[in-house]
């Protein structure tokens, strides 16, 4: 049998394949760790094209005007973090630079939609909740309280010189806090769900379905199939969406956001 000699070169270039882009992995990789100082919950500033994307999904999903939404994104990818924090060890992993994400969907939920109470478990840095700080400091007309629950008191560094009574940080675990919530703000809630602790997603929405407890709005960073989250979503009378958020420079992993809002909302 005779084989074309073309044939042979497509295993080569296969080859070829491979290895170039192992090398642009792996100066992406060095980029990375030159330009960030994460090492775990990992956040994107996004590129025009994911902004556009991003504003047409939410606006679209929470039944916002498109354009108040593009004004309130391109603000925020512009807010720089200000370096006026002295603690070396929580800034050690701390970026400084706009990269706000999924983050942003909060903002324009507080700005765009009456919600009274927002609960993050699971705040890391304090990313939501500094840009709350942010647009509580430029209309004081607004009428929330967001609480921050997160079990690690190194965390929570960008919150540290909040000037306002109705944002907080509460150290305590999820478990030992959550019972002690009023059922009505837990219901009139935006809740975000970013423990990246199985235990803690399990006592969360177990928690609320056996007390009959449906916030108006749900997040949550953990929305595989057999999440927590998409079982409680699905149980109950939730419309729902899955939004990916992609690393702009191709090099950590995407980033999937479940969103979810009572039927009548």
């Amino acid at each position: 049998m005779k084989i074309n000699v073309k044939y042979l070169f497509i295993p080569i270039k296969r080859a070829y394949f491979l290895f170039s882009n192992f090398i642009k992995y792996f100066f992406k990789g060095i980029n990375w760790f030159i330009s960030s100082k994460e090492h775990t919950n990992f956040s994107f500033k996004l590129n025009s094209l994911q902004t556009q994307s991003i504003s047409y999904i939410t606006s679209t999903f929470y039944k916002i005007d498109y354009y108040k939404i593009v004004e309130d994104v391109n603000y925020i990818q512009n807010l720089k973090i200000e370096n006026e924090f002295k603690s070396f060890s929580k800034t050690i992993d701390l970026d400084f630079s706009p990269k706000w994400d999924y983050r942003i969907i909060p903002y324009i939920l507080i700005k765009n939609k009456k919600i009274h109470n927002v609960f993050e478990f699971g705040i890391d840095q304090g990313r939501i909740g500094y840009l709350l700080n942010n647009i509580q400091s430029r209309d004081s007309s607004l009428n929330f309280e967001y609480i921050g629950i997160e079990n690690n008191k190194r965390k929570g560094v960008l919150l540290q010189n909040n000037k306002f009574n109705n944002i907080n940080i509460i150290f305590n675990n999820l478990q030992s806090y959550l019972p002690n919530i009023a059922t009505s703000k837990l219901q009139d809630s935006l809740v975000i769900s970013s423990t990246h602790e199985i235990n803690s997603e399990k006592f969360l929405f177990e928690f609320l379905s056996s007390k009959n407890i449906f916030p108006k709005y749900l997040i949550s960073d953990e929305c595989s199939d057999d999440s927590e989250y998409s079982k409680f979503i699905r149980k109950h009378e939730y419309k729902s969406t899955i939004i990916p958020f992609e690393d702009p420079n191709n090099f950590l992993d995407t980033i999937y956001i479940g969103i979810a809002k009572l039927n009548q909302n």
